[in-house]
């Protein structure tokens, strides 16, 4: 097994180029070229680092004084003075160092200050990974760059192990929403949280979006939000407007029962993380009469969000896609659906899949991406 000190070493370069630690994998893997050949295994680690994906991907078409201050940033958490860029391009410039190795060299020449948050960073960093060790799952390296980001303190610390923490543990927000306010209760975490809401009699949705705010700080769990109807949604109880979501990756409305009123919903509020999937129960009870066919037509405005419907016979989606810079977003209606209109197309990054397209009447509409759709379409 690799040392203490060329594991640490290696953890210290992977968090200075790439913004998050290594796994355990990694930092035996290169603690052992080290350990057998400090020169040729820290010639090596650097190589592989600076070509990996990763690192291209980060550092594409950087000069070098970018290069160096997202080296600073990732190992630091500050940008460097102007002096500093002026003197690593020197030395880069006479020879002194390369980009390959620019990092070790960074930190090895790091103030009390700068190695005290690189300290505090490389903690992070190994925390995340111990800890997904000890749960028995899997590395990530987006979640050990979550980990460290931001960390340059006692306090950031043991924040960021708390967001760890919830990840190992998965240990999620399960709330269901009252009719009262939820805000105290509503603090989501880096697991998977699940919120649900009543909508209809009783409801603990405002369907108004005037209180309900729903906001996640993370990007890397799979939180879910469901408001569901158990009687037959009458006047304007089908009509919601959808207040804050953000950073929910599912939202699962369920109109379990309708009847007599328009099914709509307003997604102005809810930004584009989310996956929209909209189940309607086709069938009510009238008078004591069951499986009575009832209204399945939904109107969606304002959409970002990916969407799928299940027993929907009529879809509108009016988009508001202007964010959307060719990002795909996907509209599916299942084999119920017989009419499909997808309106507000603003770029070519929205696609239609119908379930049953020889026998549904699909309307399109919007600028330049509908143009674009329609050319593909035609074909």
């Amino acid at each position: 097994m690799a040392t203490a000190t060329s594991m640490d070493y290696v953890q210290k370069i992977f968090v200075a180029y790439l913004g998050r630690g290594a796994s355990t994998e990694a930092l035996e893997y290169w603690g052992n070229l080290i350990d057998a050949d400090e020169t040729t295994g820290k010639d090596a680690l650097f190589f592989n680092i600076w070509s990996s994906a990763e690192a291209v991907a980060l550092y594409k078409d950087m000069d070098s004084a970018a290069i160096i201050t997202l080296i600073f940033q990732n190992a630091f958490e500050r940008d460097p003075a102007a002096e500093g860029i002026t003197y690593w391009e020197g030395e880069i410039e006479d020879g002194s160092v390369n980009v390959v190795s620019l990092a070790a060299a960074i930190v090895d020449a790091a103030d009390t200050a700068g190695a005290a948050t690189y300290g505090y960073k490389i903690s992070a960093a190994d925390y995340y990974r111990t800890e997904m060790d000890d749960a028995g799952k899997d590395f990530v390296p987006d979640q050990s760059k979550q980990a460290i980001d931001s960390v340059d303190s006692p306090n950031s610390l043991e924040a960021s192990k708390d967001i760890t923490d919830a990840i190992a543990s998965n240990t999620g927000l399960t709330l269901a929403l009252t009719a009262g306010d939820d805000t105290a209760a509503l603090q989501m975490t880096a697991a998977d949280d699940t919120i649900t809401g009543k909508l209809g009699a009783g409801a603990t949705y405002d369907i108004t979006g005037a209180t309900d705010t729903i906001a996640d700080s993370y990007t890397l769990d799979s939180d879910t939000l469901t408001l569901s109807s158990d009687a037959p949604l009458t006047g304007t109880q089908g009509t919601i407007v959808m207040g804050t979501v953000t950073k929910v990756e599912t939202v699962n409305v369920n109109f379990d029962a309708q009847l007599g009123t328009t099914l709509s919903l307003n997604m102005d509020k809810v930004d584009a993380v989310a996956d929209l999937n909209v189940d309607v129960n086709p069938l009510v009870t009238v008078a004591g009469i069951s499986n009575v066919p009832g209204a399945t037509v939904v109107s969606i405005t304002n959409n970002k969000s990916d969407v799928s419907a299940t027993d929907v016979t009529n879809l509108t989606v009016g988009m508001n896609d202007t964010h959307n810079t060719n990002d795909a977003v996907t509209v599916s209606a299942d084999a119920d659906a017989t009419t499909v209109a997808v309106t507000g197309i603003d770029d070519a990054g929205v696609t239609i899949t119908l379930a049953n397209d020889t026998a549904v009447a699909l309307t399109v509409g919007g600028g330049d991406g509908t143009n674009d759709f329609c050319d593909h379409l035609c074909e």
